[in-house]
């Protein structure tokens, strides 16, 4: 990402707004550098990623598959279900995941990934977590980063989503 258009605002925030704003500015330019350097890369669309990141558990592929409710997945990303429903049809599409029914629930559904989507993400993986560590949290030493994370876990807890 370029700092060649930073604008005077995103120096020192001097107000709740200025911050707002910075933080928007900020979220939505590096959501959209990675998903433009994640589809020309590993053809994949940042939301894909996120959503096989929940269904991997960061990674790791259980046998059999975790199965992960549409719900929790739902709440974890912070997306609407009629959304996370969209998304999942076109990874069901792609052969990156598939549904099941919940034992525990005659009416839940649950979604898991495939070996195909399992290989997917973990290229896509390796392309991500180069991309978090050379341009978005380069540059932050530990404490800023401890820091960051702080703040935003703070704000997370703030907000539920429903």
């Amino acid at each position: 990402m370029s700092n060649s258009h930073s604008s005077p605002r995103a120096e020192f925030p001097s107000t709740n707004s200025d911050l707002w704003h910075l933080y928007v500015q900020t979220y939505s330019g590096i959501a959209s550098y990675l998903d433009k350097v994640l589809r020309k890369q590993a053809n994949i669309k940042l939301d894909d990623f996120n959503i096989l990141t929940v269904l991997t558990q960061g990674g790791i592929q259980s046998d059999p598959p975790q199965v992960v409710r549409m719900g929790e997945i739902a709440a974890d990303l912070s997306v609407s279900p009629s959304r996370l429903t969209y998304q999942i049809e076109r990874l069901i599409h792609l052969g990156w995941v598939d549904r099941t029914p919940v034992k525990e629930d005659r009416r839940g559904k649950g979604v898991f990934i495939t070996d195909a989507g399992y290989k997917h993400y973990m290229n896509a993986r390796a392309i991500h977590t180069d991309l978090m560590d050379t341009v978005v949290m380069a540059g932050l030493n530990a404490k800023e980063a401890n820091a960051l994370a702080s703040a935003l876990k703070h704000m997370r807890q703030s907000v539920q989503f429903d």
